[in-house]
């Protein structure tokens, strides 16, 4: 997860890289490589994909942005990362896989077997493994509420409702991560803990 962001996390505040390192932890993720069938010349396929994908605030992407189909709650639960460029393609394959893993990746590359049916039984099988939950922050700090108390969820309402932020010490002395559902908490805290260093 550290080497992914390696080049992003440096504009990051400690607090969003402790509670990165919570929310990237939670759950499986799933790799997938594709392959551009409709390629635009001298526009490697990444690039492309990344344009597709949109930016990761909701505000600014269009109709037609994987983000905007996907309905992220906020710029930081964005639910989908793409390499920037080819070199990132190569960097970030190295840091998922260890060397028998890319090689046999590799190879089914250059196969060029469709493998998206693989892809969307995996997709089942985290479905099936990992509890669904609606994202919603206001239906999350309403199932917090009985565990952190009318006072706590009115500060972290107060928080989401003026778009201000707390550090990460501040927020885990208002919810006990251990005693509320987690993605509860990962759902608050997107709104909450500080994005990006102040400028």
């Amino acid at each position: 997860m550290r080497e992914v962001w390696r080049y992003d996390w440096d504009v990051y505040p400690v607090d969003r890289l402790r509670f990165s390192s919570l929310w990237y932890a939670a759950n499986d993720v799933v790799l997938v490589v594709a392959r551009d069938v409709r390629p635009t010349p001298g526009v490697p396929a990444t690039v492309r994909l990344g344009a597709l994908k949109g930016v990761t605030d909701p505000a600014l992407n269009e109709w037609h942005h994987l983000r905007t189909v996907l309905r992220p709650p906020n710029r930081v639960l964005n639910f989908v990362h793409v390499a920037d460029e080819p070199a990132d393609v190569v960097r970030e394959l190295a840091i998922f896989l260890d060397r028998p893993e890319l090689r046999r990746l590799l190879d089914s590359v250059r196969e060029g077997a469709d493998r998206t049916e693989q892809v969307l039984a995996t997709i089942a099988d985290l479905e099936a493994e990992y509890p669904a939950h609606d994202l919603d922050v206001e239906a999350a700090l309403d199932r917090m509420a009985p565990v952190i108390g009318a006072q706590a969820k009115d500060r972290l309402s107060e928080l989401i409702a003026g778009n201000s932020k707390i550090r990460w010490d501040e927020f885990t002395a208002l919810v006990p991560q251990n005693a509320v559902d987690l993605w509860d908490v990962i759902v608050v805290a997107s709104f909450v803990v500080p994005r990006e260093r102040p400028v």
